[in-house]
């Protein structure tokens, strides 16, 4: 399959492939290309991207105040960089206010969020208990805790690995899942879904480009976590870039397709 253009036109939409094109025949993953695209997405709205972000930390701030408040929030807050970053890429007028376009896939984005907490602690809890980490434990642990603190240490480091490995390979799978919530306009589960079967075709590639990603993204760090106002944002226009490349712009309706 041929995806992106090297000179990607901002002044021209690009449909991509269909889903069950994408999984059927796969594709080649090209670095380069999706970081361009990323970077494009973002170079001629630099300012914006950052004021976003800035407003986007208060945002949570505040919304830490309800304890459950981020929970239905962080994901459309963030999916904006995706509803921006299109319309940027497309060459579309836009406006401050197209940031939080998230918002308009606030049902789906919400369900997903309290999908991922409940793998998680379908994936946690056995992982807890296969380390040792029974009621018969925490009773020991109570009754001699002097004697039990290197067995909780102990247990803790496989059950922390487990879930860490776990969590990378959903991470992965699920690359592209948000991005097809509120640009493709799918539901959650076929989001899901589909996310799953086209990142499959190139797990090991996905996976290095989110190492990479995140390496871009702390790389705000060295500057005081100032250049978070930065890094942020590009490593999210970074994940657009390759979500552009591969699967395209335009609304993904498998039923279509």
């Amino acid at each position: 399959m041929e995806d992106i253009l090297d000179d990607f036109s901002l002044s021209s939409s690009y449909d991509g492939p269909s889903l069950q094109e994408l999984y059927t025949y796969g594709y080649k993953f090209d670095f380069g290309r999706y970081f361009t695209v990323g970077w494009n997405a973002m170079k001629n709205d630099v300012g914006q991207y950052i004021l976003f972000f800035f407003v986007a930390m208060l945002i949570l701030f505040v919304s830490f105040v309800t304890i459950i408040g981020p929970l239905f929030i962080a994901l459309p807050l963030f999916a904006g960089f995706f509803t921006y970053g299109r319309k940027a890429l497309l060459n579309e007028p836009r406006e401050f206010n197209d940031f939080f376009g998230g918002f308009k896939s606030f049902g789906p984005l919400v369900g997903y969020t309290f999908l991922m907490i409940a793998a998680s602690l379908f994936v946690g809890l056995p992982l807890l208990v296969l380390a040792g980490f029974d009621l018969g434990f925490f009773e020991a642990l109570g009754s001699d805790p002097k004697g039990m603190s290197d067995m909780v240490f102990g247990a803790m480091i496989p059950a922390q690995l487990g879930f860490m490995v776990v969590g990378v390979v959903l991470q992965t799978l699920l690359f592209f899942t948000i991005p097809l919530i509120v640009i493709g306009k799918l539901g959650t589960l076929s989001a899901i879904g589909w996310s799953m079967k086209i990142v499959g075709k190139n797990f090991w590639w996905v996976l290095l480009y989110i190492i990479v990603a995140g390496f871009v993204q702390q790389a705000g760090i060295i500057a005081c976590y100032v250049g978070l106002l930065f890094t942020v944002p590009l490593a999210q226009c970074l994940y657009l870039g390759a979500y552009a490349g591969i699967v395209g712009l335009a609304e993904k309706n498998p039923s279509l397709h």
